[in-house]
């Protein structure tokens, strides 16, 4: 785990990768990073990356040339980068937007080139004003103010393109402005000022549609008033002013109708005055409401918060008040203003058990700072490339 206060970068659990920025492979209790001034983190399968005041520092291990010559580094090693605006990555490449440009590393044809080799030299993408870039699984996809493009993988429809083909260029995908998206394997989900758009597979039903059958190009979906979304390649979830709706996969019930039943079309959840909804990546949903938080899903590992191994069908409430912020990704944090409080896998806490019910972590909330959104500010935001 990585958390960024006010008061520096702290970590815990196994650091298999070196990527916590401390040199050593299982850390049992919060340590400080050795680094001050940080103003932002991104942090990925392999390395992570610390935007300081002082410059652009890294650590992990990397194949892709990015720490170069430290390819495998426990501590932050300064780059010979002046800015980075926003980054992303995946296993194949790593893609970074300076002020005007846009630079990548790794498998060359993941940004934009009709050619296929391995650079681990920093090689310009093709494509000028680029505002945020997230590298998918197996799919990049490149936005500017007014329109989104991509390149790789559209074996799934995921590009919209029309035809299942393998875009070894940098294609305009879409046109108009994005203020929010979604993207996996399986699809890709554009929320604009006109509506919600979406190509992809639709292999299970998640876009809504009444049915199972591909989508090749950009379709508008019937749902409106959209604020968020969240889910997997199974399924969707569609936080909107009207209520909060979800399709798909329901095999873990975490669309907690009751069941495990699949849908195809928007359903209503039971589940009022959503904030935010939040797939933790072992199955199970959190639902952030003016109500408290509550859960549903597969429980196997603790994410949800509550003392039961099994799956829970139908939303149960969390015994924590005055939530307003979740963070996630094998563990959960609840972010509240009585503390922060963890649960899940206990590794990435200090325990070699799974902790179910939440417990006091060692930070104040006011310490805790937030990364907003993609596109959500000038400042290109964080993002986390998704491979369920």
């Amino acid at each position: 785990m990585i958390l960024l206060t006010t008061l520096g970068v702290y970590v815990c659990g196994h650091n298999k990768y070196h990527k916590f920025g401390i040199d050593n492979i299982s850390i049992k209790q919060f340590e400080r990073v050795d680094l001050d001034g940080i103003i932002e983190i991104y942090e990925f399968h392999n390395i992570t990356v610390f935007v300081t005041i002082n410059g652009i520092y890294a650590c992990g291990t990397d194949n892709l040339g990015f720490l170069k010559p430290h390819n495998n580094h426990p501590l932050p090693v300064k780059l010979d980068i002046d800015e980075i605006k926003h980054i992303s990555s995946n296993e194949d490449c790593i893609i970074y937007s300076t002020s005007d440009t846009t630079y990548g590393h790794g498998w060359i044809r993941r940004f934009g080139f009709d050619q296929s080799y391995f650079t681990t030299i920093p090689r310009e993408v093709p494509l000028k004003n680029v505002i945020h870039v997230d590298c998918a699984y197996g799919h990049t996809l490149f936005f500017t103010e007014d329109a989104v493009y991509g390149c790789g993988d559209n074996y799934n429809y995921v590009l919209g393109v029309g035809q299942r083909y393998h875009l070894d260029n940098i294609e305009l995908i879409f046109t108009g402005k994005v203020t929010n998206y979604f993207t996996c394997s399986n699809c890709t989900i554009l929320i604009t000022n006109d509506g919600v758009y979406a190509s992809g597979s639709n292999a299970f039903g998640q876009l809504g549609l009444g049915k199972k059958t591909y989508v090749d190009k950009f379709t508008k979906l019937e749902i409106e008033n959209v604020i968020s979304i969240s889910g997997s390649k199974y399924h969707l979830i569609f936080v909107t002013e009207n209520g909060t709706f979800g399709s798909g996969s329901n095999y873990s019930g975490m669309l907690g109708l009751g069941s495990i039943k699949k849908i195809n079309k928007f359903t209503r959840l039971n589940v009022e005055n959503v904030i935010s909804a939040y797939h933790i990546k072992n199955r199970c949903t959190l639902f952030l409401t003016t109500n408290g938080v509550f859960g549903c899903g597969d429980n196997k590992f603790g994410n949800i918060g509550i003392n039961q191994n099994s799956h829970i069908l139908t939303p149960v409430r969390i015994n924590l008040e005055n939530v307003y912020h979740i963070l996630h990704r094998c563990y959960t944090v609840f972010i509240s203003t009585d503390g922060v409080f963890g649960c899940g896998k206990g590794s990435h806490f200090g325990y070699d058990n799974i902790i179910f019910e939440p417990i006091r972590l060692p930070f104040k909330p006011e310490d805790i700072i937030i990364s907003q959104p993609p596109l959500s500010k000038k400042r290109f935001g964080r993002t986390k490339s998704s491979k369920n």
